[in-house]
């Protein structure tokens, strides 16, 4: 009789509870009804829609881990990534909105913040004119650099002795912050940047100079995006990429200048690119941490175009040859319309970064004039917190030949020499 009672009492309470959770339903979905904004309602249901795709995906890659290797070529896995990408998506209007730390974290997995320039590939054209102020022609692009050395004579202010010279700016040139912004760097529209940004007086009179002798490396060469071939690369050849770019800098710095160099070949973004600045950063540090002399840190990249009509060429001795672009993450991000320091992604070292590809930057069109673009500026850090003395470098793009690509390596081992011993 009393275990009757129980059972009884037990399903008594299974009901209530069931009539709750019922009521507390109704009560959820008639708030959402009533309180949330119509904008926002598409948006839950369009993160629900996506969450229960993502998950039912991830379950399928985990079972099968064969279908993860299937997307082997590299615009299919562009595409994947752009349409994955966490600042295309419907997500980042809701978390922006309701849980900013969160808009943080998740825009690590945005491909702009691995293939920024991918992305935007054209920008720093958009806004070039001519004196009529048409825009310039693509077919014009691969000259526009011919015969574009500055007039030097007509510069009057005297650099002092301890300011890194160059032959193409002055030093008014380079402390005035429109000038700048027109010359010399590229921002790209997510963030902005102040005249208090810009420090070129004391960027240009740090010193950057490193000690070459011994045995013990100096430089570290690796690759966050080591899949990033050129127009002409053969698939599944190592030295048609980034890679065999940073063999032959190795090469280059080792047997010309003396340079003890390390280069790290580790993949970082196959099958998936869209978190290898993520998969990099421990087994970088992890080998920086095991070679204490390395104080120069490059991570060789080239840039990518949607359209290959577009090649950034100049002509060095005779040779044509791909563009080099410096590239600094600013480790910020913005809030409430102003830029502050990103403290989920540091870098103590931002103002070191800047002021050695500014270095590195003028001392190129100082040695090669037009065998540069303009320095591109974002917010993130792209794992340059690693050294004071880092440096993300865009060689050439897909649509520059690897011939074209081999043709910037040896100026760009001369500008890399000349910076760090301070000539």
């Amino acid at each position: 009789m009393e275990r009757r009672k129980s059972i009884g009492s037990k399903k008594l309470n299974i009901i209530i509870l069931l009539v709750m959770l019922v009521l507390s339903f109704n009560i959820i979905f008639k708030s959402y009804q009533i309180y949330i904004p119509t904008n926002d309602k598409s948006i839950f249901n369009e993160i629900g829609k996506r969450t229960s795709a993502y998950l039912s995906e991830r379950i399928l890659m985990n079972s099968v881990p064969l279908l993860g290797y299937t997307f082997e070529n590299e615009e299919v896995l562009l595409k994947q990534d752009m349409l994955r990408g966490y600042e295309t998506s419907i997500y980042k209007n809701f978390f922006s909105s309701y849980i900013p730390l969160i808009d943080y974290v998740l825009k690590e997995d945005s491909p702009t913040y691995y293939t920024v320039v991918e992305l935007y590939p054209v920008i720093e054209f958009w806004q070039l004119e001519d004196e009529d102020n048409k825009l310039i022609e693509e077919a014009e692009l691969e000259i526009i650099n011919k015969g574009n050395e500055k007039n030097i004579d007509s510069h009057t202010n005297q650099v002092p002795d301890n300011i890194a010279r160059s032959p193409v700016y002055n030093l008014n040139d380079l402390k005035d912050f429109n000038f700048m912004l027109k010359n010399i760097y590229t921002v790209d529209p997510s963030i902005y940047l102040t005249e208090s940004d810009l420090k070129p007086e004391q960027w240009l009179t740090q010193d950057m100079t490193v000690d070459f002798t011994g045995e013990e490396p100096k430089v570290l060469i690796y690759h966050t995006h080591s899949q990033e071939a050129f127009l002409d690369s053969r698939n599944g050849f190592a030295q048609d990429t980034v890679v065999g770019l940073g063999e032959y800098l190795t090469e280059v710095l080792e047997s010309q200048y003396g340079i003890k160099v390390l280069h790290h070949k580790g993949v970082y973004d196959y099958p998936l690119r869209d978190r290898a600045y993520a998969n990099a950063v421990s087994p970088i540090t992890k080998i920086l941490e095991e070679n204490p002399s390395i104080e120069i840190v490059i991570d060789l990249h080239r840039d990518g175009v949607r359209d290959e009509t577009i090649r950034f060429v100049t002509e060095i001795e005779g040779e044509t040859t791909a563009k080099i672009m410096f590239f600094n993450g600013l480790s910020k991000t913005t809030a409430n319309g102003k830029m502050t320091p990103n403290t989920y992604l540091p870098n103590p070292y931002v103002s070191d970064n800047i002021a050695l590809s500014l270095q590195m930057h003028l001392k190129a069109e100082e040695l090669y004039p037009g065998i540069t673009r303009k320095i591109y500026v974002r917010g993130e850090r792209y794992n340059l917190h690693l050294k004071p003395k880092s440096l993300l470098i865009e060689l050439g793009a897909n649509s520059n030949t690897i011939e074209e690509a081999r043709n910037a390596i040896e100026p760009l081992a001369r500008v890399i020499y000349e910076v760090f011993s301070g000539k």
